[in-house]
């Protein structure tokens, strides 16, 4: 019986010791397992002190520390901002729109839209007035941009971390849809062959006015309709036209247009019959009196040269006799001088008389005097007769 007990307690003592061991084996590895998952700091050193709860077997262990696992921090980037941020036609008045292209972000959460003065554009989320709310999207339109020097709109990208992107800004300023006020005061009035067409500047900055005229019964209702009279300046108020047809009834618009090329509502004026012109008075031509021609004896050329041979003949004539009297009246006043003879006798006897001349006798020049005037009107007669 006794050898029973001993028998008994033995393994009673060995199952005690192989637990112990199995507890201390476990809690070692429970330890472990929390020092790969916990930060040092907080789960503490692990040791074989764990197992000592576990047993007996177990309190014996040394004590050992683990060195802490490597720290994997995430860094969280914002989104890249958007792009092409550029304006979109809008033809309704006070309204901007413009559209842009969203970043490639994966965990992109909102697209905000804020806007500020032309020169002034926001810089974060919190500058400035916000646009069209934060939902995801690649345009917006602005419904109230009544300011007409414009805004500046800056668009903004958000993640899910709330990690904002630079903004993406640009200046736009609505479009000009209104229209410059109607022309008023729009008359017409006539003068032979001329129409007048007066009328009271508009406001809102017309560029040009376009006058057009109806003769149809009514007056022009547009800008391209009816029969284009004249297209002035803005600093112009009047109009002549000088086509109008006379008794014919014609009511004058006029348009105002602006640079953006809004045009207004025509003014009307009261419709008006043009007066025919003046005719001016025409003097009749007095047809030209034609004198006759003068008849002339035909002559041949064998008439013609015995007539100019004559005349020839006598020209030479005269001047011979002209020319006669000349010298005739030369010799004459050398042959008859009034002279006095002083006598000189040489040494030798037969030496010749000299002769000193004093002055010359006139009346031996009486004779060729005459010769040479008459000759002198024989020339003039000729010369009368040949022209």
């Amino acid at each position: 019986m006794r050898g029973t007990r001993l028998a008994g307690v033995s393994i009673l003592a060995l199952a005690a010791t192989v637990s112990g061991v199995a507890l201390a084996s476990i809690g070692g590895h429970v330890a472990s397992s929390r020092a790969d998952t916990c930060d040092p700091s907080i789960c503490g050193s692990t040791g074989g002190g764990g197992g000592g709860g576990g047993g007996g077997g177990g309190g014996g262990g040394t004590s050992t520390s683990t060195p802490p696992p490597t720290s994997h921090k995430h860094v969280n980037l914002p989104p890249g901002p958007v792009t092409d941020l550029h304006g979109v036609v809008n033809h309704h008045a006070g309204q901007i729109t413009f559209a842009w292209t969203n970043p490639g972000a994966k965990d992109l959460n909102q697209i905000v839209v804020r806007r500020g003065p032309a020169r002034d554009c926001p810089k974060t989320t919190a500058e400035g007035l916000g646009i069209g709310g934060t939902a995801i999207r690649t345009s917006q339109t602005d419904a109230h941009a009544g300011r007409p020097s414009g805004y500046c709109y800056s668009v903004f990208a958000v993640d899910r971390q709330g990690n904002v992107s630079p903004p993406a800004a640009r200046s736009l300023t609505p479009p000009d849809l209104t229209p410059p006020s109607t022309p008023t005061g729009v008359t017409a009035s006539g003068t032979p062959g001329h129409v007048v067409v007066t009328w009271s500047a508009s406001t809102g900055h017309p560029q040009d006015y376009i006058v057009r005229r109806s003769s149809s019964g009514g007056c022009p209702p547009g800008p391209t309709r009816a029969a284009l009279v004249k297209v002035v300046g803005a600093d112009t108020t009047t109009v002549n036209d000088t086509t109008a047809l006379a008794g014919v009834h014609y009511c004058y618009a006029v348009f105002a247009v602006d640079k953006a090329g809004n045009v207004s509502h025509p003014g009307d004026s009261q419709p008006f019959t043009a007066i025919a012109p003046t005719p001016t008075p025409t003097s009749t031509p007095t047809p030209p009196t034609s004198t006759p021609p003068v008849a002339h004896s035909e002559q041949t050329s064998s008439s013609l040269v015995p007539a100019e041979a004559a005349r020839l003949v006598a020209a030479i004539a005269v001047a011979v006799i002209v020319f006669g009297g000349i010298v005739l009246g030369g010799i004459r006043l050398l042959q008859n001088p009034r002279r006095r003879d002083d006598w000189a006798y040489g040494r030798a006897a037969g030496a010749p008389r000299i002769i000193t001349i004093d002055r010359y006798d006139t009346r031996a020049l009486v004779i060729p005097a005459v010769i040479v005037v008459v000759g002198l009107l024989l020339m003039v007669a000729l010369a009368g007769v040949v022209l």
